[in-house]
């Protein structure tokens, strides 16, 4: 089987010389990666997200300062050579090139799709990890894009006080709330006073900026979530019904690991 097979071609493609605000506009209408060309269409990179959310952005700031040199695919590439630049890469679909132009994508979550017989007998845990990063409710956005941006990650579990799961926290959706106005200049906010942070980001007297309010204020309250012990083959199912990157392992009603596409691509090209 080659990326022919399972090429999509609704992906979106933006210009270098577009601005951010409006590509992360783009962003929040079901897009999580987005394919850029220069003004002749040939492509020159994917949108870099995890440089965006520690820079300071104005409103005219353009895409071509903003750009990951990802590998492409052709359209004869193996299957298996996909899955291999894809676990390797910052992003969660690599372009399909041929003469510069860019035929569609190649998503991780086809790739898996296609090569989940590899995976035949294996469980969540067994290509997942019981280390599980997590937000607090009244933790910091600027904590965060911290944690996004040093740990390479792009979703975290949001917990209450006793540890219960109640939502999580995207990079796009990040991405997607400060662009929609109620944020401008750096997303990793300031320090507080004699350069700390509050408990809650805020320091007494000061009005909360953007990084400085809690996570609760952009969480999503829908997880997907399974046990540890489920099937590989079903984790890549949930994978694609719902259209994420990872599924949040469950045990006693609490968050114990995480299973995400990277994992389970490292598993089929092992």
């Amino acid at each position: 089987m080659n990326v022919k097979d399972i090429l999509r071609t609704n992906h979106l493609e933006v210009s270098q010389d577009d601005t951010i605000v409006s590509v992360i506009g783009k962003l929040s209408k079901g897009h999580t990666e987005a394919v850029v060309v220069d003004a002749k269409g040939k492509y020159v990179g994917m949108l870099w997200k995890r440089k965006l959310i520690r820079s300071r952005i104005t409103p005219e700031e353009k895409v071509k300062n903003f750009l990951l040199k990802s590998a492409s695919l052709t359209y004869t590439s193996t299957i298996e050579d996909a899955a291999k630049k894809l676990h390797s890469a910052d992003c969660h679909v690599l372009p399909v090139v041929e003469n510069g132009k860019v035929l569609g994508i190649c998503g991780a979550r086809d790739v898996l799709q296609a090569l989940q017989t590899k995976l035949a007998g294996c469980t969540a845990i067994d290509c997942g990890s019981m280390s599980l990063t997590v937000l607090k409710e009244d933790d910091a956005i600027a904590k965060a894009v911290t944690l996004f941006h040093d740990e390479h990650i792009h979703r975290i579990p949001v917990v209450d006080k006793n540890g219960k799961m109640v939502g999580i926290v995207s990079l796009i959706d990040l991405l997607v709330r400060y662009a929609s106005g109620s944020a401008r200049g750096a997303v990793s906010g300031r320090q507080g006073k004699h350069g700390r942070t509050s408990h809650s980001g805020i320091d007494a007297g000061d009005k909360p900026s953007f990084p400085q309010l809690p996570v609760s204020n952009i969480m999503t309250k829908l997880v997907a979530t399974c046990s540890p012990n489920a099937k590989a083959s079903d984790v890549i199912k949930l994978l694609n019904d719902q259209g994420i990157s990872s599924v949040i392992l469950v045990q006693n009603d609490l968050p114990v690991g995480i299973v995400t596409t990277k994992d389970l691509l490292r598993e089929v090209c092992a």
